[in-house]
């Protein structure tokens, strides 16, 4: 348990900083409100995506699926899924966000580059960490 809450404590830390990121971008919020109804959907998603490849390389890595020998490969195709579901992602968020009433073409876009832009990067670190943990 201590050594979870440790963790959890961490992360909570970590993930406070979004207040400061939000609080630098507040009058930009403040004018295209929109945006802010999707941060949920974009945390989410991110954190979904990198549970998932971490849950992958973790049970390669216990199986012995994945060695110091094929890490980089396993690293490799791990980034190409991660492009392609950014792709997709984006897509269906920029759809999303687009039938929203009160939304628009800039905003429909703005989140879906932030999408793609997380989930690549939720992947990257899901996949990254347990590899150099290992």
């Amino acid at each position: 348990v201590s050594r979870r809450c440790g963790w959890l404590v961490s992360l909570l830390m970590l993930q406070s900083l979004s207040s400061v990121i939000l609080t630098y971008f507040q009058s930009v919020i403040e004018r295209h409100i929109v945006i802010a109804l999707f941060l949920t959907m974009l945390t989410g998603t991110a954190g979904n995506a990198g549970n998932q490849s971490s849950a992958m390389v973790i049970r390669g890595l216990a199986t012995g699926e994945i060695n110091s020998k094929n890490k980089m490969k396993c690293f490799w195709r791990e980034l190409r899924g991660a492009l392609i579901s950014a792709s997709i992602l984006s897509a269906v968020s920029f759809l999303r966000v687009f039938i929203t009433p009160g939304s628009n073409l800039m905003a429909s876009m703005a989140v879906s580059l932030a999408m793609g832009a997380t989930v690549i990067g939720a992947i990257i670190f899901g996949t990254g960490a347990p590899l150099i943990l290992d």
